[in-house]
């Protein structure tokens, strides 16, 4: 042992909680963060052996709710979508036309739900708008316009709003906050 410090944190009631910081060997950070009662909690950051910013996610006691991170295959411009597709990279400005069907479990930027499309979201989306589509999300969305069609939430929502039909399944966070029964919005 060298006595380098490789990790420095502070405890409250024998948990991790407060700042957390790690380093590489050479002495740059490799990660820092905040925990909460044992969990990470806020921002954390993740750098390269350089000190440059690999990643970077937020988290609410210990999940990860958004991710910043740029996946190592993507898309450029627009995806339509009129027929069934599958997608697990990252996509952008996402259009599902009536009769289509998306299922993704990668990282998307701007999801369109037209009337009859439909969406089944894994991963993590930053903004979907339903206009008469259906829409099941287990994954993690920043935000949900929900104006109209059938929305379903068994995942982890920022922010939801609209005047859509929205079933939110039990265990689903919504805007922070835990369901501990099912609940229906808008329900007709």
């Amino acid at each position: 042992m060298s006595g380098e410090i490789k990790e420095e944190s502070n405890y409250k009631n024998d948990k991790e909680h407060g700042n957390f910081t790690a380093w590489y060997k050479n002495g740059k950070i490799r990660l820092e963060g905040n925990y909460k009662d044992g969990r990470q909690h806020g921002k954390w950051t993740f750098k390269n052996e350089e000190g440059q910013i690999k990643e970077e996610g937020n988290f609410k006691d210990g999940l990860r709710i958004i991710i910043d991170a740029e996946p190592e295959v993507s898309h450029s411009g627009s995806l339509v979508v009129s027929g069934y597709k599958k997608v697990s990279e990252k996509i952008e400005n996402v259009q599902i036309l009536s009769g289509g069907e998306l299922r993704l479990s990668g990282i998307a930027n701007d999801i369109y739900v037209e009337k009859g499309g439909v969406l089944r979201l894994s991963g993590i989306a930053n903004f979907i708008s339903n206009k008469g589509g259906r829409v099941k999300v287990s994954g993690v969305v920043e935000k949900i316009l929900a104006e109209s069609g059938y929305t379903e939430i068994s995942g982890i929502v920022q922010f939801l709003s609209g005047n859509g039909e929205v079933k939110i399944i039990k265990g689903s966070f919504i805007n922070g906050k835990e369901f501990k029964k099912e609940k229906w919005i808008n329900r007709n």
